[in-house]
C-alpha cells in the first residue's frame, strides 16, 4: 500500500513547540525589556553633548529630537507587520539581537 506524500506548506497541522520554565521565561522577558527601554532611551543624554560639542541652537535639538521620533514611528509602521508574516517569536528575538548588536556598536 503506497502513502502519499504532501507538500504542502501551510498545513494546518500544530507544530510542537519548545517550552521554557517559568523562571527562564521571566528571565528573558526581563532582560528583553531591559534591553528595549535602554536603547529607547539611550539617544536623549547626548542631545546635551552634542549641542556643547556642535554648537547647536535649542531649535536644531529640537529637530534632532523630532527627527529620531518620526523615524521610529516610520520604522514601527512599516516594519511592525513583519512578525503577522515571520510570527512574534522569531521577529522578537530577531530585534533583540539588532538591539544589542546596535548598542554594542554604540559603546
Amino acid at each position: 500500500m503506497e502513502e502519499a506524500v504532501s507538500l504542502c506548506i501551510t498545513c494546518n497541522e500544530a507544530q510542537p513547540r519548545s517550552v521554557l520554565s517559568n523562571v527562564a521565561t521571566t528571565v528573558v522577558a526581563v532582560i528583553t525589556a531591559m534591553t528595549f527601554s535602554a536603547s529607547g532611551a539611550a539617544p536623549t543624554p547626548l542631545y546635551h553633548q552634542y549641542q556643547e560639542s556642535f554648537g547647536l541652537t535649542p531649535f536644531a535639538i529640537t529637530i534632532i529630537f523630532a527627527a529620531y521620533v518620526l523615524s521610529l514611528l516610520a520604522a514601527l509602521l512599516t516594519v511592525g507587520s513583519l512578525s503577522d508574516y515571520m510570527g512574534r517569536r522569531p521577529a522578537i528575538l530577531a530585534a533583540l539581537i539588532l538591539n544589542v548588536v546596535s548598542m554594542a556598536n554604540s559603546s
